[in-house]
């Protein structure tokens, strides 16, 4: 992708109060996953689990193909995995 393709997505949204999203990519929601990757990292997490995770300031690309909709006793113990991948 270009430059200012990247930008544009990376671009916090400003009619949000704190925003924590931009263009579909989670900056620092509560289901960041951002862990030990730098501020200003970016990604996409997925109600199944599955998550993408992009760092540009160390070139570090974080994806994790999960299954959690059938996860038994509770599907949410994915987020803590997210972040725990993530460090």
């Amino acid at each position: 992708l270009k430059p200012e393709t990247v930008r544009l997505f990376t671009t916090r949204q400003v009619n949000l109060a704190r925003s924590e999203r931009a263009l579909g990519y989670d900056m620092d929601s509560p289901y960041s996953i951002r862990g030990g990757l730098s501020y200003g990292s970016f990604g996409h997490t997925s109600y199944t689990g599955t998550s993408l995770w992009i760092d540009l300031r160390t070139d570090a690309f974080i994806i994790l193909l999960t299954n959690a909709v059938h996860a038994k006793p509770n599907r949410w113990d994915v987020i803590p995995l997210r972040r725990r991948v993530s460090k």
